[in-house]
């Protein structure tokens, strides 16, 4: 937007320079939908995601080793991990090309581990269609996005740095933190959504984020420094959402256990009161739910932890080591 009008501070824009008749059209590109908006009102062409066939068809065109595609079940399996994104397959065909490796080898990479799918991610390429060959990196262009939605809507870059911290599927609306009031929330899901970096499901509840994109922000997190701070405020939001194991609480703390897992998992060191709270509730939760081998890990961490910090009268220390030989005995 401030491109096309500039700002309060610095008037003008691209949109003072282009002409305005019934003669012509002018056809603007834009990730943004409240651009496109702005500028076409309804006559918007929204680009689909490409689907497999036509995913295939790329990535045939783009290898120089077309009998490669012969094996379908493992090229439907590539490119499925690269989310269908032609940029990601031109890219992975260019990296197998040049490295000539196979679509098996190159899998083994991209599911080796995080670090070399990063890696595989960041290697630019010359195509004609960028200026140089970092621009064609799929990393490098989600970046740039990730800063042009930060300028754009701070609310907006909190939750996909948020939503980074979780589980990217089935990441329910409930779980999502408190960004002001209900309309900056509506407009920061709404510009992520826009941006394909979150879909959003039929019912509007829960929503999912690819797997490389999720990758792709916690390394931006990593190297903006954020990544202690918007743990701790992802901590803290499920410590505060996350139910109790009341039976009637069982389908939401069945959708809230994924995530509860995995910020726990990455702050395994962490003794504070949120903490210790939220693993708690995950640990009776896992114990009503049948899982008691895994409840007993969880809160037996509990129990040390608040042995080192509470009196041992203390109420929620006693309702830990409850909880915790409850757990012993249903393990068996």
């Amino acid at each position: 937007m401030k491109t096309l009008y500039g700002t309060t501070q610095e008037p003008g824009g691209i949109a003072d320079y282009i002409p305005d008749c019934e003669q012509g059209y002018i056809l603007f590109t834009t990730r943004s939908r409240e651009v496109a908006v702005t500028v076409a009102q309804t006559n918007i062409l929204e680009l689909s995601k490409m689907d497999k066939k036509d995913a295939r068809t790329l990535l045939q065109s783009s290898l120089i080793q077309r009998d490669q595609m012969q094996d379908t079940d493992l090229a439907d399996r590539l490119l499925h991990e690269l989310a269908y994104l032609p940029l990601a397959i031109t890219q992975a065909s260019a990296y197998m090309t040049i490295n000539r490796i196979s679509i098996k080898e190159y899998m083994r990479l991209l599911q080796n581990t995080d670090q070399d799918m990063v890696e595989l991610l960041s290697v630019g390429f010359r195509d004609g269609t960028h200026y140089d060959a970092a621009q064609g990196a799929v990393i490098t262009t989600w970046i740039v996005s990730f800063k042009q939605i930060r300028a754009l809507c701070e609310e907006a870059a909190t939750l996909l740095s948020f939503a980074a911290c979780l589980e990217p599927k089935a990441i329910p609306r409930a779980l999502l933190p408190r960004l002001g009031t209900e309309q900056s929330m509506t407009r920061a899901i709404g510009t992520l959504c826009g941006y394909s970096f979150l879909s959003q499901r039929e019912d509007g509840d829960m929503f999912d984020m690819h797997s490389l994109v999720h990758l792709a922000t916690r390394r931006w997190n990593e190297d903006e420094g954020r990544e202690d701070g918007i743990q701790q405020l992802a901590l803290a939001r499920i410590a505060e959402a996350f139910p109790t194991d009341d039976w009637e609480n069982r389908e939401v703390w069945r959708q809230d256990l994924p995530h509860a897992l995995r910020v726990l998992t990455s702050m395994d060191s962490d003794g504070s009161e949120d903490a210790c709270k939220l693993r708690y509730w995950v640990g009776r939760c896992l114990h009503v739910d049948g899982k008691a081998r895994q409840a007993v890990g969880i809160l037996g961490h509990v129990v040390a932890v608040q042995e080192t910090m509470l009196a041992e009268n203390h109420p929620s220390r006693l309702a830990s080591q409850h909880a915790l030989a409850q757990a012993y005995q249903a393990n068996g």
